[in-house]
């Protein structure tokens, strides 16, 4: 009988939850996500209490908006607060729990509320085991992932996000530091771009193995690379491209020149962290497979607020007509196809060793907070 009792009851909690997430999709529905949902919402809520003696439940309902947005305000003003709750919210989607947040906000003071801040980022940072991919925690400290030291792209978006987001905030704590300054804050990532332009996880150093099958799509590369490449390799390309003299090169060879040209990044090294950036859906689709130079002129482009696309016509490439892009380039993307974390780059025609071990060395500096949990983790998990 108390089987049957707590069956039941545990029947009623299903069924309660059940009604609880229709009765949340209805309403979700009903409102909608553009501009006007607040005021949908907040309709929706009036005219279900219309019969209702409401002036108290108004004032509460208030009040309770005022504390929302006194404490978003709070967060937005502090540039900890906004990049931290940002990258959570942002890596968690609509999974994330902001009513929970703001609980935990309330019963906490500042500093400790932060560190309950990283210690969810740490959280978000530990990648799950599957068949297909091994855990890169388990090479901690030496900062390598399975035994090839490869690891699943979609498993650094949140890395890889966490690096722009620190840059900025260890950017920020030395200005502030220094005196002469005297402001409070100087950037904050644009969550809302970085959202709507879809950026991803890709290689820097392509993959050499990406097919061109498309019509004059392996003209098109040549024609892109020419002006990149030593005097010996443009020579080749001009014969490719010539229909007199096409058949006296291959383009496969070619190919594996231009890779060799400037000391490229290793085969073998394509698929670890170094060689990731984020890249924004648009841009990779249509440059993903070029060589680093010519990415780097789209993302200077990009910056610029433009995008150009070229094609390869009648035998010529052309270059089609500009169109305004929404200017914006996280800053480590920015660093990574400027050099920036190179010392004194040996050649920008390729993303070679020495600037993935750069690049990959600042990414330690920058986490080393969340790495170093990582590994306890790790340790704890032996």
């Amino acid at each position: 009988k108390l089987y049957e009792n707590e069956k039941r009851r545990d029947t009623k909690r299903h069924n309660y939850k059940s009604e609880a997430k229709l009765r949340n999709k209805v309403l979700k529905e009903k409102i909608g996500n553009d501009e006007h949902a607040t005021f949908r919402y907040f309709n929706e809520a009036f005219l279900s209490r219309r019969e209702i003696d409401s002036d108290e439940w108004l004032d509460e309902l208030w009040n309770k908006v005022k504390g929302y947005y006194q404490v978003f305000n709070e967060w937005y003003q502090d540039y900890r607060l906004y990049h931290y709750i940002g990258y959570l919210t942002t890596i968690n989607g609509e999974n994330f729990n902001i009513s929970s947040l703001v609980e935990e906000w309330n019963n906490r003071t500042k500093s400790d509320f932060v560190q309950y801040i990283k210690s969810e980022i740490v959280k978000s940072l530990e990648p799950k085991e599957t068949k297909e991919t091994k855990s890169w925690i388990k090479e901690l400290p030496d900062y390598k992932f399975d035994e090839s030291g490869s690891v699943s792209k979609t498993e650094t978006v949140g890395i890889l996000l966490l690096h722009n987001i620190e840059t900025i905030i260890q950017q920020n704590e030395k200005l502030v530091a220094e005196s002469k300054y005297n402001l409070p804050n100087f950037s904050k990532f644009p969550f809302h771009l970085y959202k709507r332009e879809k950026w991803q996880v890709e290689h820097i150093r392509p993959n050499a193995g990406d097919d061109f099958n498309k019509k004059d799509s392996d003209k098109l590369y040549l024609s892109l690379a020419q002006p990149y490449v030593n005097k010996q390799i443009e020579t080749k390309i001009k014969k490719y491209l010539d229909p007199a003299k096409n058949e006296s090169e291959n383009f496969n060879d070619i190919l594996a020149e231009i890779w060799e040209n400037g000391g490229a990044l290793p085969e073998e090294d394509k698929n670890k962290i170094f060689n990731f950036v984020l890249l924004d859906e648009s841009t990779n689709k249509e440059y993903g497979n070029q060589i680093f130079p010519v990415k780097r002129a789209f993302i200077v482009n990009k910056e610029k607020g433009l995008k150009v696309r070229y094609s390869y016509e009648k035998g010529e490439l052309v270059e089609r007509e500009s169109t305004r892009e929404i200017a914006f380039v996280p800053p480590c993307t920015k660093n990574v196809f400027s050099k920036f974390y190179t010392t004194a780059p040996s050649t920008m025609v390729n993303w070679n060793t020495e600037d993935a071990e750069a690049y990959w060395k600042d990414m330690c500096d920058k986490l080393k907070f969340y790495f170093d949990k990582l590994e306890v983790k790790k340790d704890d998990k032996q």
